[in-house]
């Protein structure tokens, strides 16, 4: 073998073993501690895919661990929930609207469910409902996991 192939060995032994030791931390603490421990998620992504490798179940109960831990946080009202404008970042999209359709996007969380605002094309709000984590589509639940990961680093 050349020192090259030495090398690139090597690498991928180091690779795995440091994906199956952030898998072990994960599994051990759960992720929300695990990004903790790993000084933030960008560590974990670059060894592990999330969206193969976490449920949504998963997903799902980091979110509202997140959420619990920024309300805790921000509690300044007592509310069990918590809406991106305390967090100062930005709402969340469920899909682009097409022309002349009305925009959804969810501006606030709580552990049980999120709140779905609508606005019209004139960019005022004209309703809302709330929806439960488990009855969201799988992208939106990766896009809240992604936000809430964004919301952890940011903010505590």
């Amino acid at each position: 073998m050349n020192l090259h192939e030495n090398i690139h060995r090597i690498q991928s032994l180091l690779t795995e073993n440091k994906a199956e030791m952030i898998k072990g931390v994960i599994k051990k603490y759960g992720l929300h501690h695990a990004i903790k421990l790993m000084g933030g998620y960008e560590p974990i992504l670059n060894v592990i895919d999330h969206d193969n490798y976490f449920s949504n179940e998963e997903k799902i109960d980091f979110i509202r661990e997140v959420v619990i831990e920024l309300v805790k946080k921000y509690d300044d009202d007592h509310t069990t929930g918590i809406s991106i404008y305390e967090l100062d970042m930005s709402p969340i999209r469920l899909y682009e609207p097409e022309e002349g359709d009305n925009l959804q996007q969810i501006e606030y969380f709580n552990p049980g469910f999120v709140t779905i605002d609508i606005i019209d094309k004139d960019g005022m709000m004209i309703g809302g409902y709330t929806q439960k984590y488990e009855e969201l589509k799988d992208e939106v639940i990766d896009k809240i996991f992604i936000f809430m990961i964004d919301a952890l680093e940011n903010n505590m």
